[in-house]
């Protein structure tokens, strides 16, 4: 009988509920063995040492530290050393998990030195030596942690453990990897290929295309790449597991996103690739409740159909993304707070564990008092239950008449209370999104700042400069957004003159700036303002590099004209122009691409010609007349 996919989830939820019960048992038990033991005794000793793993094993940490920390003092009383070896290497992987990475390497160490002093053989040190890397490697030391693999994987080769050695070679190249250093990563790749074709181990196979994949992504070679996590996806087997399957959609994701984002026109093939993977990788995440990886493939989500203009869409999934990435600052607020209680419980059933011989005693004598009582007691208990359910009745009768005459007017209060609370929620929720928004943007602004201070490249630092621009004129639209009355439009003369001077303090001068707008205020919405804000930022940073006239001095002009909800926009430098040698409708410069582009998303045009100096028209509809033309 074939088995449905609810019906299989139903049997697992029962067998880990059967399992967490049995694990609760296990440890309840244990406590009364320990209850029951003479403190100080090799017996009282090992019970403290089971009562610490198998709080491991239910991932109750604190707990397990607790009961480490106590078998470690005995251990090292009685002279149990092989077991204090057991004891270190258990508090060590506990403050790992924990995120305790230093504290974490402190008992590896000692357990390394117990181990090597009784020669307790080449896998317990290789363990010890992998558990020693992993804290190195997220404290961020590459090298430490690179020399603690290489012998974690020395010593698995030498006992005979090929699949562990393996996995050491895997991350081993993870870590040059990490280094930089790609080509020393595919050579440990393809060595511990070598491997799992030889052990069979079709997972890791497949898995082995993912890291070159990486790799090929960070070398810029996006179709490789791609090829890569294909291969790795079409290999992976169907009982691997679904955890790494969803790093593989990930990264289909991430190489066709990168792929569409460059290829302007012709892009939007590789978008919607990216679109289908990352639903894929967040469906597979959101089974396994892996929130990190349901952000990323927001991320994905969010960039893609903003790529391809699809802004409605671009924002429901950018708003999932900030959710979840608040999401996940509760889990951790809330896993600091379930180690507290845990550290509460645990120190509350120690106390009833001392008082439980004393009081079965007095629960013994007391027993048929209490059963007498309690017989009373529900005697009299329905007694008065009858009665007052003749009571409720009556009175439920009577109440029923008056409720009915004033259900009307308390469904209309209410629904009128909702439509207000409603609308309030909406107001200060739009407020808050472009609050965040700009906050993010704010954010990347000053990323970019700090890595600008690092780049000797001038291309390179130009752009990011450029980049950083851009960012702080969205952030700026975003800003307008949330400190209006009205969320939905901003005004266009109020932020026009904004944008100007905030390139000015981002280029560390004040252009000689002329401008004409019409009178009153130009109300414009997010459709409208994010591109036209866009393609100004372009042109503005453009003249400041290049639109000084030969005596050094910038003179800018800019003139906004309304006809019929059409617009004009006209903006002029005092420089050189573009120059004869540049063809404006087939330039691949990103800023004129960038103003080009832009324009036919404000279903418009952009016309140039030199007045002595650069001069731009660009002419555009408002978001109104765009959807009449749709």
């Amino acid at each position: 009988m074939q088995i449905s996919r609810p019906q299989l989830f139903a049997i697992l939820a029962l067998l880990f509920s059967l399992n967490l019960k049995a694990q609760n048992a296990q440890i309840d038990s244990l406590r009364i063995l320990l209850a029951s033991e003479k403190p100080g005794t090799e017996a009282y000793l090992e019970q403290l040492f089971q009562l610490q793993r198998h709080f491991s094993l239910a991932e109750v940490n604190d707990s397990s530290i607790i009961y480490g920390l106590k078998a470690e003092t005995l251990a090292i009383k009685l002279g149990k050393l092989e077991l204090l070896a057991d004891i270190y290497t258990r508090l060590g992987l506990i403050y790992q998990y924990r995120g305790r990475f230093q504290m974490a390497n402190d008992y590896g160490f000692k357990a390394m030195k117990l181990k090597d002093s009784l020669q307790l053989g080449a896998i317990s040190i290789a363990e010890s030596h992998g558990n020693i890397a992993l804290s190195f490697q997220e404290l961020g030391q590459f090298a430490k942690a690179l020399e603690h693999q290489q012998l974690s994987q020395r010593y698995f080769q030498e006992g005979g453990d090929s699949s562990r050695a393996a996995m050491r070679i895997y991350m081993i190249g993870g870590l040059l990897y990490e280094m930089g250093s790609y080509d020393s990563a595919k050579v440990y790749y393809d060595m511990a290929l070598d491997y799992y074709k030889a052990l069979g181990q079709e997972a890791f196979i497949a898995l082995y295309h993912t890291y070159t994949g990486l790799i090929y992504l960070k070398q810029n070679k996006l179709n490789d790449a791609e090829a890569e996590f294909l291969y790795s996806l079409a290999l992976y087997p169907e009982d691997g597991a679904k955890r790494s399957k969803v790093f593989i959609y990930t990264n289909l994701g991430v190489v066709n996103l990168v792929m569409g984002a460059e290829r302007d026109s012709i892009g939007s093939k590789n978008l919607n690739k990216a679109i289908n993977y990352a639903r894929q990788s967040y469906q597979l995440a959101k089974e396994l409740s892996f929130l990190g990886q349901m952000r990323k493939a927001h991320e994905v989500l969010y960039k893609s159909f903003n790529a391809l203009g699809l802004n409605d869409s671009a924002m429901v999934h950018a708003k999932a993304y900030i959710d979840l990435s608040d999401s996940l600052y509760q889990v951790e607020q809330q896993a600091t707070i379930t180690e507290m209680q845990t550290k509460y419980e645990t120190g509350k059933k120690d106390a009833e564990i001392d008082f439980l011989s004393r009081e079965n005693e007095l629960n013994a004598e007391n027993l048929k008092q209490k059963e007498a009582l309690l017989q009373s007691q529900q005697n009299i208990i329905y007694i008065l239950s009858g009665a007052a359910i003749i009571i409720i009745l009556f009175g439920l009768n009577s109440y029923r008449l008056y409720r009915q005459r004033q259900k009307a007017i308390l469904d209309l209060k209410s629904t009128n209370a909702v439509i207000s609370r409603q609308f309030e929620e909406r107001e200060m929720l739009l407020k808050e999104i472009h609050h965040r928004v700009k906050n993010n943007l704010q954010v990347i602004s000053s990323l970019l700042d700090l890595q600008s201070s690092s780049i000797s490249d001038p291309q390179a630092l130009l752009a990011v400069e450029d980049g950083q621009s851009r960012v702080k004129a969205m952030a700026l639209i975003h800003q307008k957004l949330y400190q209006n009355e009205d969320l939905s439009v901003i005004d266009i003369k109020d932020f026009i003159e904004k944008l100007i001077e905030q390139n000015g303090e981002l280029q560390g001068e004040i252009a000689d700036f002329e401008c004409h707008l019409p009178k009153g205020k130009i109300m414009m919405d997010i459709d409208t303002a994010v591109p036209l804000g866009l393609i100004l930022n372009e042109l503005v940073t453009n003249a400041y590099k290049y639109g000084k006239s030969p005596n050094g001095k910038l003179k800018l002009s800019l003139k906004l004209e309304v006809s019929n909800s059409e617009y004009c926009l006209f903006f002029k430098d005092s420089g050189p122009g573009l120059g004869t040698e540049i063809d404006w409708d087939k330039s691949r410069s990103l800023g004129l691409r960038l103003i080009k582009r832009l324009s036919r998303q404000l279903y418009g045009k952009v016309e140039y010609e030199y007045q002595e100096g650069a001069a731009f028209r660009l002419y555009f509809k408002d978001t109104k007349q765009r959807k009449e033309i749709a």
